[in-house]
Formats: C-alpha cells, structure tokens, sequence
C-alpha cells in the first residue's frame, strides 16, 4: 500500500508516514504537527522509495545516507557537520569531482590546501568509499588538492619563550604549558588526561593516555618541573576529572577547527609574554625537537611522541643549534633524565621513600 500519514498521538507526538512501496515497508516520524508539511514529505518521501525501487539503491543513496553508514563503521565525526550541511540529502551518484573541490572553497574559503584535503576530501572519500563497498554508488578516482601533501613550516619554541609565557600566564595556563611542553600530548590528548591516568611519586611522574590518534596507549615521562606544576593544580582543583581546566574550573572544549577556549588562552599568553602566537600543536613540536636534542635518539623519540614510522617523527623534530640541550638543561628540561637507565635508577631511588608522596593510577 502507499505511504500514508497518521495524525499526532497515533505512533508518537508528531504526524507519522508509513507504508509499503515495492514490497519495503516505511516508517518515519515527520518531525512535525503541522498536516500540510507531513502530507508534503510523504509525497516525497514516497517519490524517493519508487524511485529507488526502479533505478537501485547505487543511483539513489544520498550523501545523508553514506553518512550514517561512516558513522556506523566507526568513522571519524569531526569534520562532517559542515559536510552534510553542504551536501545534505544530495545523491552520492550526482557528487563529481567539480563538486567537492567547490565544496572545499565554500566551506573553508581562506585554507591552504592541506585543510581542504583533511576537512573537506579525506572524511568525503572515506564515506563515499565505504558506500561503495555496501554497492551504495558508483566507484570512482578522486583528486586530492593541489599541494596539499607539500609540507608547511611549523615553529617550535625556545626555552626562553615557553619560560616568558609560564611567567605572564595565569594559574590555569601555567599548568597548561608545563604539561604540553613537557609531555608532547597531542591537544586531544592533553585535555582529555585524567588524574586517575597519572602517578605522581616524589618529584617523579607518569601520565597515561589511554585515547590517542593512533589508538595505541602509551606512558609519558614528567619532568620534576612538570610534577610541580600538577601538584600545584592539584592543590587548588583536586585530583578527581580532568587535569586540565578553564578559568571557570571547567573543562576545556575543543572546536573542529582547532579553536576553542585552549587555543583563545594560549594566544592571549603568547600576547602577554610579547610571543608570536602559537597552539598546542606547536607545542607537540617544540617537545619532540627539545627531546630529539638532548637524547639524540630517534628510537627513543618515536615511543615517547606515540608514532607509529620514523617518517612521522621527522616531521615534528626541527634544526636546532648544539647548544640547545645546555640551555634545556639550564632550564630543567633535560630529557636524558628519561633514558632507560637512568629512569629505573631515579624511579627505584624515588619509590623507595614515598613519604608525602601522591599515587593515582586506574
């Protein structure tokens, strides 16, 4: 039988469609109690179904569909709010390649290719790939951005900088920049962190992350400087929920453009401190190039940085003079305090007099 609409209260608080068109049976909500916008989306929800019933689920998924199904398999949700708001109830078989390289203009008109390529192509390709798979549309080859593999020039901090910085910035940020800049957390990574995933033990610390990018967990090394600094934070906010917090004491929340309340508290620092702006994926690489010059061992930085090829940590570590690991050392960022060694020397020494000591791990 065709669609037909059912008034409010009858299968919920709205009209409802249902019905049978080419042996599927249909039930949707309408989303609303006004009949002349039900009656409108039966007549097009049932246009859909026979059309879709003659020409095949290839020529009639939309973009919305391929959507859910992404998300189903366990894709990323980050960046598809602006694409499904761009492509809507589009059909996957109507999208080209013209329309997907205007999309990337329209949504981000000002970006460099790399953030076309990782906002807009990679997530429109990994669903429109998958509904491939499920037989959903027709396969094709896509274009990437023009340059968008070309690898942009990041800075890194010195340690006069990152010290400026911890001076002009307040309580909240101070702890901020120690553990950035002394656990090479990717942002996600850093706010995320929980006391329960981190062991404090004398002026030696531990912090896990259990959620990465690359869903491998790892254990992060704390300098002593780092310790002191979460034992201040933990004076004053506890050690229960996150590590990090915002001025209000509450936690920080990333936006999917890399801005947010972090990003707005780190520029204001960087002003104070007479620094050129910066976020906290500079300051993943001012740890990698600090690391790699005090132990020069790429092994080493790979494990810590959580990298699955080496190709990876090249990107993050940039030339530095010799003389760098003496001013780290100066600083109390000396990273040779990590090397197998002298780690279980300092940790059997630390562990054997625990006295006013802080321990909290899951």
């Amino acid at each position: 039988m065709p669609l037909k609409p059912h008034p409010p209260g009858t299968f919920g608080p709205y009209w409802t469609i249902r019905g049978t068109v080419g042996g599927r049976r249909f039930s949707r909500s309408t989303k609303t109690t006004v009949k002349s916008r039900a009656e409108s989306l039966r007549i097009k929800w049932e246009a859909e179904l026979e059309d879709r019933r003659i020409h095949g689920l290839n020529a009639t998924a939309s973009f919305a569909e391929a959507v859910i199904w992404y998300l189903d398999d366990g894709g990323d949700e980050r960046f598809l709010r602006a694409l499904v708001d761009h492509f809507g109830d589009r059909r996957l078989a109507d999208i080209g390649q013209a329309d997907l390289d205007d999309a990337a203009r329209a949504l981000y008109p000002n970006a460099a290719a790399a953030t076309w390529n990782r906002q807009v192509h990679t997530p429109f390709i990994a669903l429109y790939n998958l509904a491939v798979a499920k037989d959903a549309a027709p396969p094709r080859k896509w274009r990437r951005p023009r340059g968008h593999d070309r690898q942009p020039v990041i800075r890194w901090l010195w340690p006069a900088e990152v010290e400026a910085c911890i001076r002009a910035a307040p309580p909240h940020g101070r702890t901020a920049l120690e553990l950035f800049v002394g656990a090479g957390f990717r942002e996600q990574e850093g706010v995320g962190l929980e006391w329960a995933d981190v062991r404090l033990v004398g002026d030696q610390g531990e912090a896990w992350t259990l959620k990465t990018k690359t869903d491998a967990p790892r254990r992060v090394d704390l300098f002593p400087r780092t310790v002191a600094a979460l034992r201040a934070a933990q004076e004053v906010n506890g050690d229960r929920g996150r590590v990090l917090v915002n001025g209000g004491g509450g936690d920080f929340v990333l936006q999917p453009d890399g801005g947010g309340a972090l990003r707005t508290l780190l520029n204001t620092i960087a002003k104070d401190a007479g620094v050129d702006p910066f976020g906290a994926h500079i300051l993943r690489h001012t740890w990698a190039t600090w690391r790699y010059a005090c132990t020069m061992d790429p092994l080493d930085l790979k494990a810590a940085g959580g990298w699955k090829s080496l190709p990876m940590v090249e990107r993050y570590v940039h030339l530095a003079p010799r003389t760098l690991a003496g001013e780290l050392t100066a600083y109390g960022w000396d990273a040779r305090l990590f090397s197998e060694t002298d780690r279980v020397k300092n940790w059997s020494e630390t562990t054997s007099d625990q006295k006013g000591s802080v321990v909290s791990m899951r």
